[in-house]
């Protein structure tokens, strides 16, 4: 019979599971996106299976807007665009999404946003900076202009955000628009 064997994990990996369990018995709390209870301690408030349901986006994507494409035929043109940028309805260059915006995307941005749970903005930043490394020549950029708040917004939420995600992409962050008009909360 062979004896066990057990994974090599290092002390410290071992002890901060440990200590991760015993807080999540400790101190219980939902996640907060399915509202299970979380097993491990972190400044991410949401279980792991939810975390990973927040996939990047998959399959051919329009080379401007990033929006998924349907119809494969659609991604086999010259140069791959959806029927609004086609028709030339947006004013950049190019944009991104990291993932698809489902009810588990929403709530984690609205974490983000509303319930000042910053540590997902790192957690978001990372995937971006992933999508910039696997498409450098998309995202190669002399500098990177942040979406200010408007200063009403900006007293409600008491931070504003972008301009530290945008500094995480590695180009020089340039505040150089103005929030004009106050707008709408969303979700």
């Amino acid at each position: 019979m062979s004896p066990l064997r057990f994974p090599d994990l290092g002390v410290r990996t071992v002890l901060r599971e440990a200590c991760d369990a015993l807080a999540s018995l400790v101190f219980p709390a939902p996640c907060r996106i399915c509202e299970a209870t979380l097993d491990t301690a972190s400044r991410i408030p949401i279980c792991r299976d939810c975390l990973e349901s927040l996939r990047p986006i998959d399959g051919p994507l329009c080379q401007l807007c990033g929006r998924p494409f349907i119809s494969p035929l659609a991604a086999a043109a010259h140069r791959p665009l959806c029927h609004l940028c086609r028709r030339g309805v947006y004013g950049f260059d190019l944009a991104r999404s990291y993932g698809p915006y489902n009810d588990p995307m929403v709530r984690a941005i609205t974490l983000l946003k509303y319930h000042a749970v910053t540590p997902l903005g790192g957690w978001f930043a990372a995937r971006l900076a992933d999508l910039a490394v696997h498409e450098p020549t998309s995202f190669s950029a002399d500098v990177v202009v942040p979406v200010p708040l408007h200063v009403t917004r900006l007293r409600e939420r008491g931070r504003t955000s972008s301009s530290s995600r945008a500094k995480s992409v590695g180009a020089p962050c340039v505040a150089l628009t103005r929030s004009a008009k106050a707008t709408e909360l969303t979700s």
